[in-house]
């Protein structure tokens, strides 16, 4: 099979998935924090960047979850293929249906979710339900995550920064408290576009707050960027 794409330490093919591999995905799974964590989930996993991230972050064991068919067997052809096959598990499911089957709780949970909230899709069907809240909205996201997330487990998002207020009203009607918030504008001076939220169960009075810029003023990576995604893109 063809290498896509050529990490530092892994490989990734995404070929047979909907949505392709994204600079979000690297951007969260590069900011996420596993710490110590026994046990990870990635949720909606595409490709299986966010899991072969965590695997290379922790000595978690990880699962991931697929609710496309072509793209769970192509994360599994990743996983496979890497130095952490034996802790890296894929299962083709929805997470409501793994969720009311699963038997244990997570340390970290991790989620590039599907952003467009309610918003017009478009004519193909396995883009849509990547793309859009088709068949997972934040309330549901929600739920599950509480379930799932062990008692000061975190759970790592990554979205549009006008998602952010939808998502956090979901989150904390199911007891989930923003303990982190990172806002990620291309330059400095530009509009925040992505923002990274950390959520827990523990309460907390006020979320840490800070912000990455991608680039400088003069279009260079800026020293920020490469200090968070070094130990994984080959360029850097």
């Amino acid at each position: 099979m063809k290498t896509a794409f050529r990490f530092k330490h892994f490989s990734i093919s995404d070929s047979g998935c909907a949505m392709k591999l994204s600079s979000d995905a690297v951007l969260l799974g590069a900011a996420a924090e596993p710490g110590q964590s026994k046990r990870i989930l990635d949720i909606g996993s595409g490709c299986g960047i966010l899991a072969l991230m965590m695997a290379q972050k922790s000595n978690a064991l990880i699962d991931a979850i697929e609710i496309d068919k072509s793209a769970a067997h192509q994360a599994a052809g990743n996983f496979s293929r890497s130095k952490w096959a034996e802790r890296l598990k894929i299962y083709h499911t929805s997470i409501q249906q793994y969720t009311d089957s699963c038997n244990f709780k997570y340390d970290c949970i991790i989620c590039n979710p599907p952003y467009f909230q309610g918003q017009l899709t478009g004519p193909d069907e396995r883009k849509n339900q990547a793309k859009h809240d088709i068949g997972l909205n934040f309330e549901e996201l929600g739920i599950c995550a509480k379930k799932l997330l062990s008692e000061s487990g975190t759970f790592w998002v990554i979205l549009p920064a006008s998602e952010k207020n939808n998502i956090q009203r979901s989150f904390l009607n199911v007891g989930l408290y923003g303990k982190k918030l990172i806002y990620i504008a291309d330059k400095p001076g530009e509009q925040v576009k992505r923002i990274i939220c950390c959520f827990s169960s523990e309460f907390a009075n006020e979320a840490v707050i800070a912000e990455i810029f991608l680039k400088n003023l003069d279009e260079t990576l800026s020293e920020a960027y490469k200090e968070l995604t070094g130990d994984f893109y080959l360029h850097l």
